[in-house]
């Protein structure tokens, strides 16, 4: 179910997957299916090199931000791994609940788990981090149930859960923090060119110019059958890096 703790489950496994693999990583990205490189193999290669150690993980604290900023975040989303489908009776329940609970069940923005203090941060589903961050993810996942908890309940916990346990670590340092108030998907994505309005468009060749000068590693979405001239014209430009 999109927003719910279904998709840190299947974060953290790909993580598990890569890391259990025995191959060794410098970095693990995390893609869509819908993701493309814009970027030449060789030039990606390039840039991670020379920016060895850092971590494309970018997050604002949440708990400095006013209400209005953070309301969706101090709801508990009761019931929503259930996959049930959006307009239905359950569905309907499952808003009603928790509506009747937010006066009552506020979810805090700093909070304990496993015997320490979390702020929430938030960030995107997409960026590039260390072996080393990844390893201490997918340890934190494992082994703190109350951490799992929180998250479960939670708004779109694929933006929140990295970020908050990488930012309330020895890792912050090699992350990246946003301290102004960003509100737009494409803001939160420094690898990721996206265009974000009420969905993230599908991206055709009127988009190439804007996706080369973006800067960005990858651009979102691309939709066969859609995306095809646009990715032919990606791939010319690639070749010649």
């Amino acid at each position: 179910m999109w927003g719910s703790f279904t998709q840190v489950f299947f974060q953290m496994e790909m993580i598990r997957a890569a890391i259990s693999s025995g191959v060794r990583y410098d970095y693990l990205f995390m893609l869509s299916g819908q993701d493309y490189p814009v970027w030449s193999n060789q030039h990606i290669i390039s840039f991670m090199n020379e920016n060895k150690g850092r971590n494309f993980l970018q997050a604002i604290c949440m708990a400095d931000l006013p209400d209005s900023e953070t309301y969706e975040y101090t709801r508990n989303r009761f019931l929503n791994n259930k996959p049930w489908r959006y307009g239905t009776i359950k569905s309907k329940f499952r808003v009603l609940l928790r509506i009747l609970a937010q006066p009552f069940l506020k979810k805090p923005l700093v909070f304990m788990a496993d015997g320490r203090e979390y702020r929430l941060y938030k960030g995107s589903d997409y960026f590039a981090i260390t072996e080393a961050l990844a390893i201490y993810l997918l340890d934190t996942y494992d082994h703190s149930p109350q951490l799992r908890r929180y998250f479960s309940t939670g708004f779109a916990p694929s933006e929140t859960f990295a970020h908050t346990v990488a930012f309330n670590s020895h890792f912050a340092e090699s992350c990246m923090l946003v301290k102004d108030c960003v509100n737009k998907l494409e803001e939160q994505t420094p690898l990721t060119y996206i265009e974000y309005g009420s969905k993230i468009k599908e991206l055709t060749e009127e988009d190439y110019e804007r996706i080369l000068t973006s800067g960005k590693m990858f651009c979102r979405k691309c939709v066969t059958g859609v995306s095809d001239r646009l990715m032919d014209m990606i791939d010319e430009q690639r070749h010649k890096e």
